[in-house]
C-alpha cells in the first residue's frame, strides 16, 4: 500500500485492533497464563478481522464477470465520464448500445471512451488467441476469424453511436496486447462512486473464468490505473482515421 495515503477512520480502528490483538496474544505467551488472555485475543483477533475485511471491501473487492445487469447499473451510476477498454467487446460492451445512448443522451457534456483491439492486427489477434487458449480449443484460423468478426460487429455499433452523439464518445482501436479490460466510472472526477472494474487476462482461462476485481476511489492503486488506462487510450489510433470495413451495425440485446 501506498505509504502516503491517509487512512480512514475505519481503517485506524482496525489497525488498532490488530495491535491490541497482537499485544494480547503476546503478553498470554509471556506470562503463562494463556487461557484467559488467549480468550479475549481471539474475541479481538476475530472483530479485526471483520472490520478489515469491512474496510478492504469498500476499497477492492473480487468480483464475477460482469452480467448485462450490472453494466446497466453501473453505466446509469456515472455522472460525466465512462472508459471501457477492452479487447473486443463480446460481453456486456456489445449488449450496451441502448444504455449508453439513454445516458449520453441526457446530457449533452458526458463523455464515453471506448477501446478495442486493432481487428486488422493479425499479430495481436494471433497473440490473444493464443494466450487465451482458444487456439487448442478450436483451429487457430477459425478462432482469428471469429475474434476479428466480433471486434468489427462491436466497432460497428459504436461507430454508430458516435454518429449520433458526435462530440461525445471517441471510439479507438491499439495495437499492443492488453494485461486487462477496464470499465471506470467517472475517473477522473471526484465523485464518491467513482471506481475501476478490472478483468484480468490470464494464460489459457477461457472468459468467464477470468478474475475480476473492482477498485474504489481510495484504493491506493487507483489513480495508478487511471494514469496507465489513459495512457493506453491516449497511444491508441482513433477508428476515424482508419480505412477499416465495419458491417452495419446489428441490433444489439
Amino acid at each position: 500500500m501506498d505509504p502516503r495515503r491517509t487512512w480512514s477512520l475505519a481503517e485506524a480502528v482496525a489497525a488498532s485492533i490488530v495491535a491490541t490483538a497482537v499485544v494480547t496474544v503476546a503478553s498470554g505467551l509471556l506470562s503463562g497464563g494463556w487461557v484467559v488472555p488467549g480468550a479475549v485475543a481471539v474475541v479481538w483477533l476475530v472483530a479485526a478481522l471483520v472490520v478489515v475485511s469491512y474496510v478492504r471491501t469498500k476499497l477492492l473487492r473480487f468480483d464475477r464477470p460482469m452480467s448485462y445487469a450490472a453494466a446497466r447499473t453501473r453505466i446509469a451510476s456515472a455522472e460525466r465520464e465512462i472508459w471501457s477498454f477492452q479487447i473486443s467487446g463480446s460481453e456486456f460492451t456489445a449488449n450496451s448500445v441502448k444504455t449508453y445512448a439513454d445516458w449520453l443522451a441526457a446530457d449533452s457534456e458526458r463523455r464515453l471512451k471506448v477501446l478495442f483491439a486493432n481487428p486488422e492486427n493479425s499479430g495481436l489477434l494471433r497473440s490473444i488467441v493464443r494466450l487465451s487458449g482458444l487456439d487448442k480449443v478450436s483451429n487457430e484460423n477459425d478462432a482469428l476469424g471469429h475474434l476479428r468478426e466480433v471486434i468489427l460487429t462491436s466497432l460497428g455499433r459504436y461507430v454508430a453511436l458516435k454518429a449520433q452523439h458526435p462530440g461525445q464518445v471517441d471510439v479507438r482501436v491499439y495495437d499492443c496486447s492488453p494485461p486487462c479490460s477496464i470499465h471506470a466510472i467517472d475517473p477522473r472526477s471526484s465523485a464518491r462512486h467513482r471506481s475501476i472494474y478490472i478483468e484480468c487476462y490470464l494464460p489459457g482461462l477461457p472468459a468467464r473464468e477470468r478474475p475480476s476485481l473492482l477498485l474504489a476511489r481510495r484504493h491506493a492503486y487507483f489513480e495508478r490505473y487511471i494514469e496507465q488506462s489513459l495512457g493506453w487510450f491516449d497511444e491508441a489510433t482513433s477508428v476515424a482515421t482508419l480505412e477499416l470495413e465495419i458491417p452495419p451495425p446489428s441490433a444489439p440485446r
